[in-house]
């Protein structure tokens, strides 16, 4: 947990105990008593809230396994918690609750047992056997937090308190009382059985820092048991009194610690925090030492005097923080700390001595005397004791402290006051009293005091250097906290941050004119709070400052050490600067030389080929002792730099991105320096000092030695010297590139072997290997030899074998890849036989691989037969890694090496004949040619001489590395051969390896072609002597040569004489008696040597200002004398050598001191400029080059751009296509190379402007926008694009650009859609816009039709085609030119006719319904095509028109196959029977009918037979069910194996019964037949047939009386007969048994007789044909129905002879019973008894009348009734007694019925009188009407009655009489009411009877 978080607690807290000054504190403790739980009376089902936020008071003790839980388990853990009650959740979770349960829920009443749900407790209150024992500290504004109590832990987890400060238990418990308790707190202060109220507050104070367990027993006196109680107190000191201790001034970026020191305090945490940097921390603990004796010792009752006691010497350094006392008298005591003052004399101690007061010696053993020393109080604290006994008296507050020393003295004293005092004389006391001198005590004081040495936190801090950009703050602040459990203190310290001092220089002007003021910086640097010291080291005084700036004059010029000391209180740096004081340069110019000619001259440096060096050339006009610095580059910056003279060369170097090789940086420099050699091993040697070339690098009696360069390097001669005492006094010298043809240099001589002699050539060489030949070596010779130059060399032509890889060499070509990039400019080829001829590619990539051209453009083919080893030369150098050599042929084995170099050094630059550059006096020739015809690709003249020399004077020496020559086309076969010379007079061939002079041959063609020179050669002047040859070009190439020091200053000088005469700018003169020449070359340069003609000796003399001249002296010092061997007119190159190396002088004024007469020559040679620069890349660049050239005390500088490009190679203008005249296109444009492009370009000989041509140098990719403004019309036209860079071109490309208009608009359009096959089909066609076009027709069956237009502009063409074949086609019409196409298409559609005669049309009648699948009926019609296949009627469509069972349309495509020209449809019919179909058959062109009339059926499907009996008797029908599951109009035929059969149709399933005439086994089978299929099955199983037991007849009588004789019923015996049909066989193994039907059974027999002659009967019943066979009787006492039967049976029938009899009961006592249906208005019917009335019954005429029977005896009845009604047959006959009838009229009927059985009858009859019942009558009146006129009365009634008398009585309310009215049935009037005929209406009679009954309601019209 972070620091902080814990600094931020204890500040809380903190504060808690700064509130707490005004109350009591109170320190939480709480005790635990551990006892398992025994009560466990459960006192409720509570709610659980699901989220344990909302139940604070619920604490989970742990998370248990459901099988262990218990109630007493959760108890005892809640127990423990103090709390008041345990929750049991579901048997798998326990809660403690501390207070009210809110969550009391009604779900739950009984008592669980830890099994309630998951959404309710099971709440118990948690007791104990001693009741629940808490003790609590009471806390002040503190929250409750809950502890864990394991001992074990208690470090982690415990309770501060204060020490010495009264901590209060608050005691509770519940259960129980009588407690008692003890407790140990461990501190030696126990307390023992204290009585315990609850609450019970206990009191106690701890007295030391510690950590105290406290344990403890309560004891219920009662029951004796205990329980344990345990916690931890942490007693801690409170922190105060902390001081930080840093130092004042720390290094930066270095180490610091810091202390802090805590004086009071216990269990500590520090916190540290600094503003910057990272801390680590160490931690010393605390330590104390007690000083006296503890006032706990056992006392002696002794007390002290009144007098001072010195209690103890301090031994370490540490603070005072506290004493202890045992007080035996009150008083105040002064409590002292004294200081022993300096000694009085050192006699006896030393200076390093310390005393020590107790021993009374000094700490080196010397003794010294207690009366020899003094000592001083440095502090008293006065203490009152109040009370006697232990005292504390603690110094808490840190003013309070007391810092002790080792040595100091603590003492006690007091006037009124005494402390106890023990005779424990350890360490025994000084006492003194007033004035007197300390003695050695006998008794100790009870008195301690103690010195803590304080807690000490180091904490190390690594503090960063705090000066930055932002901020100059050195000051850091470093924050310290101390703090514990109960408050925490902080501090801060400030800290000063100095950096140490480093980096510290001066910077200024490193020259400067005199008495120039010079300021000099210090620049920023580390260090802070630097003070500077500066000595300027003129004498002058030290300058002290803080400024970091100083400005200061010299007043004399010279070199001066400035000085300057920088320091601080940490460090120091001291710098040395260097200043020197000097006069100033100026006026710097920039020039280009004019051979080789500037490409560019606008240009301040010309561009250079990436296969070139690239040049600057600069030179000053006033100064001295300049100094060069060239900064390359801008970002990747390179600095060159070069003294005076001197050259700095570095092979390669990085600028910008961009490689550059052969940076060579030249002031006024020349090419004369000891060259590196290599041994024979390869290992590079440089010469040695002394000036021996190497070890070995000599010659002992040997005729030549050859020594090999480190590189190809520019040579200007050797040094010789002698050896071994022997020397060479004639050699030659000759080099070669290739160490096998060596070309000579010339002969030269050597002085002793002891002088070293400079040798130079007159011409400078380009080569690697020196060869050196002693002419005469026959008395033994010896040289050493130093070569002299430069290892740089301006070509190109190093041997890259060790830098090269072939790959593979076949007959037809060979592979070789260099380690990396290379410039690579020939190729060295021998072979053991015969050089081939062959062909050369290159590449970059390995991919992509170039041919090599020459500078026509044409393939270079390298062809020599020569036998020995051959060097091809490039006509331009390549730039790659990669090379093919494609050998045409060969013999031998062939070796090829690379020529090249790392880097670019390609010199092939033409020297300006074709430019200008070159001047025409520079030119002299043989007097048959025209001068300026020789320029290349000039007018040719044609010479009639055909021999030629023509010379080129290049002004200086320059490098030729061959010549490129131009023919006439004469076809002459010229050659030529090469001279040159250098600046004197001597011509020098190129010779062959034998020495002749080299025959070169002549180009003749038009076109330019480069004879490279195998050895490149330095001249001045260029010669070629041409041979047989009328027309020729010429252009030497090559490059400047920088290196060699030699170049003619006569047009840079001026002459005059010793008599002041000024000579011309010429370089000879005709003058008399000229003493000396003065020749001045214009400013400061260095001269190499002079040119002389006709002059025999001379001195020279060099000044810079033309006074305080200095001779050239010889190597003795004595003034040289330079002579001439030859004093015509030659001219004599004469250097200025010494014996060690080439002299250069460096002056402005020299004089030549001769004597001379009449003409001579004089001309100075040295170097033209002051300085060059001279570097090569590999790839294009725009290099920035700032060259600054400065001198003691003044700079100029420039800046330019050297500009370093790709030739191109191979640019081309790719083809276009065809273009758009009405859109523009981008030309592609490419090279193989090429950088920097300029590009123009024309169209149709229009120029285009130049923002449309774009090229990118990286991909070598261009383009050239054509704007289609530019076309004029379509057609052909030429364009021509030119690139050229500043090195290479112009390349001029073309093409051809055709150019069309593109098709726009175009259409066609057939005259119809549907054709039938051979008809003509006419196309019209056109089209908007389009030239040159093409156009195609294809028209889908395989044929098209081309035709070309030159335009079409809306001119409509027609095309016409006709179809063989039918189909659908797409007619395509493609028009196409180059550039664009379009293309329409059409559908017409071929058809071939529905023919009537070539369609057969043959119905699949019937159709067919299948019973599974679609369960659709399918009907196939077949279609034939009689015709030929090819004229199958095409896209026709079958419609069908279906009538019949259903009616419907169908239609399907007709399409015939190719094989069988058939096709068939399948119609869908449901419903079998007939129907007609009239069919269409059509297509777009034709179509043609047809009628047909088919059946559709079902076929037979499961046909199935089956015998209901399988076995059966002779005769006797056999019963077969016959069925199917699916078929229509189906005849069936059933074969009953017995050649009868049996036909029937139409069925799907049907019985047929058929006899068989003979017994035996039949097979039956069933065939059904229907117009579509024909299925026969056969029965499962046969049919077995056998004779029955049949022909038995059991006959007895029917029908027999059961007599009734008064009233108790007999019986009657009934005789039963069996009798055998005579015809039939009887069977055999019969079995019989006899059913009466009552309880006596005949018993079963087995065999059967013939008993006619045993029946013992009355009757016997006779039967035709049969024989009776049987006979037996059997009574029966009870009427009833009896089927008797005798059973018969065999194995294979079975037989029952039955015979039912009835006995029936005699009937006696019949009566008739009459009711009637009354139906209710529920609807309910109920039987009602008719009414009788006067003997007569009635019932009503609407109703049912119901008659029912009553017997007293009689069975087997059967009831005839008759119920006479005379308008229906009411006859009937029933089963039952009873039966109903319905009457519709009323009258009186009698009804009869006959009961009877077969053996005895009844006839009973009874009268009823049917009547109409009257229901629901109402009667109905108008209401108020006038009294004359008549009343009408409406009745009303649900049923009218009939014979019904009507009786109205009118009653007038007014007058309250009535009167009475009678109508309807008289009969009945008369009966009811005794009315006479004149009380009634005659009119009518009855008016009601006129309705029927079922009539609406009569109208009764009444007048009154």
């Amino acid at each position: 947990m972070p620091r902080r978080y814990w600094r931020d607690m204890l500040r809380l807290s903190h504060f808690a105990m700064a509130s707490s000054c005004i109350s009591r504190i109170f320190y939480l403790i709480t005790l635990m008593i551990t006892s398992e739980a025994t009560n466990t009376e459960m006192i409720g089902c509570y709610d659980i809230p699901l989220d344990p936020a909302d139940r604070p008071l619920i604490l989970n003790p742990g998370i248990y396994s459901p099988d262990t839980v218990t109630v007493d388990k959760c108890m005892t853990m809640c127990r423990n918690l103090l709390s008041q009650y345990t929750l049991v959740t579901n048997g798998s979770t326990c809660l403690c609750g501390y207070h009210d349960l809110p969550f009391r829920s009604d779900n739950c009443y009984d008592t669980c047992t830890g099994t309630c749900s998951n959404e309710h407790c099971s709440v118990y209150q948690t007791t104990a056997k001693l009741g629940n024992i808490g003790i609590y500290h009471r806390s002040y504004g503190m929250a409750l937090e809950q502890l864990s109590y394991d001992l074990s832990q208690y470090h982690d987890d415990q309770v501060a308190v204060p020490i010495l400060e009264q901590v209060t238990f608050a005691v509770n418990f519940t259960g129980t009382e009588n407690i008692t308790m003890s407790l140990d707190f461990t501190d030696n202060y126990p307390m023992v059985n204290i009585p315990l109220q609850s609450p019970n507050d206990i009191e106690h104070h701890f007295i030391q820092p510690l950590v105290y367990p406290i344990s403890g027993v309560a004891e219920d006196a009662l029951t004796s048991e205990t329980v344990e109680v345990n916690t931890i107190v942490n007693s801690m000191m409170p922190v105060s009194n902390i001081s930080l201790v840093c130092p004042e001034i720390v290094a930066a970026t270095s180490y610091f610690e810091c202390t802090v020191s805590v004086v009071f305090g216990s269990s500590l945490v520090v916190y540290a925090e600094y503003e910057v940097g990272n801390l680590t921390m160490d931690i010393t603990d605390a330590s104390h030492r007690v000083y006296g004796v503890t006032a706990w010792d056992d006392e002696d009752n002794q007390t002290e005097t009144d007098n001072t006691y010195y209690i103890g010497q301090v031994r370490s350094d540490g603070i005072l923080v506290s004493w202890e006392f045992d007080v035996a008298t009150v008083g105040t005591f002064m409590l002292q700390v004294y200081r022993p003052s300096p000694f009085v004399s050192l006699k006896t101690c030393t200076v390093n001595g310390t005393y020590n007061f107790r021993s009374g010696y000094c700490s080196n053993g010397t003794a010294f005397w207690p009366e020899s020393m003094s000592t001083d109080l440095i502090q008293e604290s006065v203490y009152t004791a109040d009370d006697v006994g232990k005292q504390w008296y603690i110094l808490t507050n840190q003013s309070s402290h007391i810092h002790v020393s080792k040595g100091d003295i603590f003492a006690v004293s007091s006037s009124d006051g005494r402390l106890k005092r023990t005779s424990n004389t350890d360490n025994q006391e000084f006492v003194r009293s007033s004035g007197v001198t300390p003695i050695l005590d006998v008794y100790n004081t009870l008195i301690q005091a103690t010195v803590v040495t304080p807690s000490r936190a180091k904490v190390r801090m690594k503090v960063p250097d705090p000066i930055d950009s932002n901020s100059d703050d050195t000051n850091r602040m470093i924050f310290m906290e101390v703090s514990n459990e109960l408050n925490f203190v902080n501090t801060s310290a400030m800290v000063h941050i100095q950096s140490y001092i480093n980096g510290v220089e001066i910077v200024g002007p490193a020259h400067m004119e005199t008495n120039a003021t010079v300021m000099l910086t210090i620049p920023e640097h580390n260090g802070t709070d630097v003070v500077y010291e500066f000595d300027f080291a003129n004498g002058d005084n030290v300058l002290t400052t803080r400024s970091s700036t100083v400005n200061y004059t010299w007043g004399y010029s010279g070199i001066y050490p400035v000085t300057v000391k920088a320091f601080n209180n940490i460090s120091e740096d001291v710098y040395t600067f260097i200043i020197q004081i000097e006069d100033p340069v100026s006026e710097l110019s920039y020039w280009i030389p004019a051979s080789p000619s500037p490409r560019q001259p606008h240009r301040d440096v010309d561009v250079s080929n990436v296969t070139e060096a690239a040049t600057m050339r600069w030179n000053t006009l006033s100064g001295t002792y300049y100094s060069i610095d060239v900064e390359i580059g801008t970002t990747e910056k390179r600095t060159l730099s070069a003294s005076p003279r001197n050259v700095m060369w570095e092979e390669e170097i990085t600028v910008d991105g961009v490689t550059l090789t052969n940076a060579l940086l030249i002031n006024e420099g020349a090419c004369l320096t000891s060259l590196e050699l290599k041994t024979s091993d390869g290992t590079v040697i440089s010469p040695s000092k002394a000036g021996r070339a190497c070890n070995g690098s000599y010659l002992a009696e040997q005729l030549s030695m050859t020594v090999e360069l480190a590189r190809v390097s520019t040579i200007l001669g050797v040094i010789t010297t002698g050896y071994a005492n022997m020397v060479a006094e004639i050699f030659q010298v000759a080099y070669s590139n290739d160490n096998n043809h060596f070309i000579n240099v010339g002969e030269f001589e050597t002085e002793d072997y002891t002088n070293r002699l400079t040798t130079v050539f007159k011409n400078a060489i380009i080569a690697r290997y020196i060869k050196v030949t002693i002419e005469d070596c026959s008395a033994g010779c010896g040289i050493t030899l130093q070569v002299l130059g430069c290892g740089l060399s301006p070509v190109c032509r190093d041997s890259l074998v060790d830098e090269s890889t072939t790959l593979a060499c076949s007959t037809t070509n060979c592979h070789i890849h260099l380690n990396s990039l290379h410039t690579v400019t020939g190729v060295h080829v021998e072979s053991s036989g015969t050089l081939p001829s062959f062909e050369l590619q290159y590449s970059l990539d390995n991919t992509t691989y170039i041919d090599l051209i020459d500078r026509s453009g044409q393939i270079v083919i390298f062809s020599n037969s020569k036998s020995s080893p051959v060097t091809h030369l490039f006509p331009e150098g390549v730039i790659a890694q990669y090379f093919k050599i494609i050998l045409v042929d060969i013999t031998g084995v062939i070796n090829i090496e690379m020529l090249g170099c790392k880097g670019s050094r390609i010199c092939n630059s033409a020297f300006g004949i074709e430019s200008g550059s070159v001047t025409a006096d520079q030119i002299t020739h043989s007097t048959s040619l025209n001068g300026s015809s020789l320029k290349l690709n000039y007018n040719h003249v044609i010479n009639s001489d055909s021999d030629h020399w023509v010379s080129v004077d290049l002004r200086k020496p320059q490098t030729v590395t061959g010549v490129v020559t131009q023919g006439c086309g004469l076809s002459d076969v010229g050659t030529f051969t090469v001279t040159y010379r250098g600046n004197d007079d001597e011509w020098l061939s190129i010779l062959t390896e034998v020495g002749d002079n080299k025959v070169f041959d002549l180009n003749d063609s038009e076109a330019t072609e480069l004879t490279a020179f195998e050895y490149p050669i330095i001249a001045r002047h260029f010669k070629m002597v041409v041979s047989s040859s009328r027309c020729f070009h010429f252009e030497p190439v090559g490059c400047y040569s920088p290196l060699i020091c030699q170049t003619s200053l006569a047009n840079k000088s001026t002459y005059k004489t010793n008599s002041d005469v000024v000579l011309s700018t010429e370089t000879c003169w005709q003058v008399g008696a000229v003493e000396w020449v003065d020749i001045d070359v214009g400013m400061l340069r260095s001269i190499s040597g002079i040119l002389t003609k006709n002059i025999a000796s001379f001195q020279v003399q060099y000044s810079q200002m033309e006074h305080n001249w200095i001779s050239v002296v010889d190597d003795l010092g004595n003034v040289k004398n330079f002579t001439a061997s030859n004093t015509s007119m030659t001219t004599l190159h004469t250097l200025f050598t010494s014996i060690d190396l080439v002299n250069v002088i460096y002056a402005r004024h020299f004089r030549i001191t001769f004597l001379s007469n009449g003409e001579f020559c004089l001309e100075l040679i040295g170097c033209e400029g002051d300085g060059m620069l001279l570097f090569t890349s590999d790839t294009d660049a725009n290099i920035p080059v700032n060259v600054t050239i400065h001198n003691a005390i003044s700079s100029v500088s420039f800046y330019s751009d050297a500009f370093i490009q790709t030739p191109i190679a191979n640019f081309q203008v790719h083809q276009t296509p065809i273009l758009d005249f009405d859109f523009g296109y981008r030309v592609s444009l490419s090279s193989a190379y090429g950088s920097d492009l300029r590009l123009n370009a024309t169209f149709n000989e229009t120029s285009i402007e130049e923002e449309l041509l774009e090229f990118d140098d990286v991909n070598n990719l261009g383009h050239c926008v054509l704007d289609n403004e530019i076309f004029p019309t379509p057609g052909n036209f030429v364009m021509a694009v030119t690139a050229g860079n500043e090195v290479s071109g112009p390349r001029t490309d073309s093409i051809i650009i055709h150019i069309q208009l593109a098709i726009v608009g175009l259409i066609m359009k057939p005259n119809k859609d549907y054709y039938s096959t051979n008809e003509t089909m006419f196309v019209n066609y056109t089209m908007t816009n389009g030239t040159e076009l093409l156009i195609l027709f294809e028209y889908g069956d395989g044929s098209s039709y081309e035709v070309y237009h030159d335009n079409l502009y809306d001119n409509l063409q027609l095309a016409n085609h006709s179809y063989k074949q039918p189909g659908v086609y797409t007619i395509g019409i493609y028009a196409r030119n180059n550039i664009s196409s379009d293309a329409v298409f059409y559908t017409v559609v071929v058809q071939n006719p529905n023919t009537l005669g070539e369609i057969q049309l043959t119905p699949n009648s019937p159709g067919r319904i299948d019973s599974v699948g679609s369960g659709n009926g399918t009907l196939y019609t077949q279609y034939d095509f009689l015709g030929d296949e090819h004229d199958f009627p095409t896209n026709s469509t079958a419609l069908y028109f279906i009538t019949g069972m259903e009616n419907k349309e169908q239609n399907y495509s007709l399409v015939f196959d190719m094989n069988t020209k058939r096709t068939y449809h399948e119609l869908y019919m449901n419903t079998y029977g007939p129907y007609t179909i009239n069919i269409t058959i059509f297509n777009h062109i034709s179509r043609i009918e047809y009628s047909i009339d088919i059946e559709m059926e079902q076929p037979v499907e499961n046909l199935a037979i089956y015998t209901l009996g399988k076995y059966q008797r002779v005769d006797e029908n056999v019963t077969f069910l016959v069925n199917t599951t699916w078929g229509s109009r189906t005849t069936y035929v059933v074969y009953f194996g017995d050649s009868a059969t049996y036909m029937i149709s139409n069925k799907t399933s049907f019985y047929v019964s058929h006899p068989y005439n003979d017994s035996g086994v039949y097979h039956v089978d069933v065939l059904a037949t229907n117009l579509i299929c024909n299925v026969s099955v056969s029965m499962a199983t046969n049919q077995f047939i056998q004779y029955p037991v049949e022909g038995v007849l059991l006959h007895s009588q029917e029908i027999n009386l059961l007599p009734f004789i008064v009233g108790v019923s007999g019986q009657v015996s009934v005789p039963f007969f069996v009798f055998q049909n005579q015809s039939i066989y009887l069977p055999t193994n019969v079995t019989f048994i006899a059913y009466f039907n009552t309880s006596v059974d005949l018993p079963e027999s087995e065999e059967m007789w013939l008993a006619q002659d045993n029946c013992d009967l009355l009757t016997v019943f006779e039967q035709d044909g049969c024989e009776l066979i049987m006979c037996f009787n059997q009574t029966y006492t009870v009427e009833g129905n009896y089927n008797v039967c005798i059973k018969m049976w065999n194995e294979v029938s079975n037989g029952t002879a039955c015979q039912e009899l009835i006995v029936h009961e005699q009937l006696t006592q019949v009566k008739a019973h009459v009711y009637y249906i009354d139906v209710h208005e529920n609807r309910t019917e109920t039987e009602e008894p008719a009414f009788e009335y006067e003997g007569k019954i009635y019932v009503p005429l609407d109703r049912v009348i119901l008659v029912k029977i009553s017997y007293w005896n009689g069975t087997g009845l059967t009831y005839n009734w008759d119920f006479n009604d005379t308008e229906y047959d009411s006859r009937q006959v029933t089963d039952i007694p009873q039966a109903s009838w319905n009457y519709t009229l009323p009258n009186i009927y009698v009804i009869t019925v006959n009961s009877s059985n077969p053996v005895f009858s009844n006839v009973t009859s009874v009268e009823i009188r049917v009547e109409g019942a009257m229901r629901d009558l109402t009667i109905e009146g108008p209401g108020p009407i006038d009294i004359s006129q008549d009343v009408q009365f409406n009745l009303t009634a649900s049923f009218f009655g009939t014979g019904v008398c009507y009786r109205f009585e009118y009653i007038n309310l007014k007058y309250l009489n009535s009167s009475i009215f009678f109508t309807g049935d008289l009969t009945i009037c008369k009966t009811e009411y005794n009315i006479t005929d004149k009380q009634t209406e005659r009119k009518n009679y009855d008016p009601l009877w006129t309705k029927s009954f079922y009539d609406e309601s009569p109208i009764l019209d009444v007048k009154r």
